[in-house]
């Protein structure tokens, strides 16, 4: 069995070769995405190219944004048939196959499901509008326009099957939180931002 790179050298100096380039290249493609996330994290320019990640060479990492004041946050409330549903009392993957749709629904909602972005991307990539227009008709999250009802017969399901007992109603409040000056959370807004039926 070959456990250091010595022993790697005397088996096969071409493959010590190849094992020490990928081990140069990884640690590249991590140097220079370290240089990004400084640009990002400063707000600054990003000099074109800078950094890429392909496969083999793919850096797990989570992107955030600056905490402007620390002193307030948002939560986003669930009721289901008037019940507070608290997603830290669920498994980790039952409470995201719930945030992440919604926050992802609440976040296009207002723009008509319209992603520009992709969009620009997709006529970006393929060199041509109609290219673009078709593969964006596909990928898009365009096709829920005007599924308000569809959608929210989904969710009502999914509580539902994680309540185990049938749910008719469904709430969602952005609520708004600052701190009290015994560092205490309190509630300094809500809103109603969805409603099922």
């Amino acid at each position: 069995m070959v456990k250091t790179l010595s022993d790697i050298a005397k088996y096969s100096k071409l493959l010590f070769a190849g094992v020490v380039l990928l081990i140069v290249a990884e640690l590249y493609f991590n140097i220079r995405f370290a240089q990004v996330c400084k640009y990002v994290d400063y707000a600054k320019p990003l000099p074109h190219p800078i950094a890429f990640e392909s496969f083999p060479f793919v850096v797990y990492n989570m992107y955030s944004g600056k905490i402007d004041d620390w002193q307030h946050y948002g939560y986003t409330r669930i009721e289901a048939d008037g019940e507070h549903l608290p997603l830290s009392s669920l498994p980790v993957f039952s409470a995201e196959q719930i945030s992440n749709p919604i926050d992802k629904y609440l976040m296009y909602e207002p723009s008509g499901f319209n992603e520009e972005q992709l969009r620009s991307l997709l006529y970006y990539s393929f060199d041509s509008v109609a290219m673009g227009d078709k593969i964006y008709k596909r990928v898009s999250n365009s096709r829920i326009e005007n599924m308000h009802d569809k959608w929210g017969r989904w969710l009502t399901w999914y509580v539902s099957s994680l309540k185990h007992k049938e749910v008719h109603s469904i709430k969602i409040y952005n609520c708004l939180y600052s701190y009290n000056e015994k560092g205490r959370p309190v509630k300094t807004e809500e809103n109603l931002v969805y409603q099922f039926p």
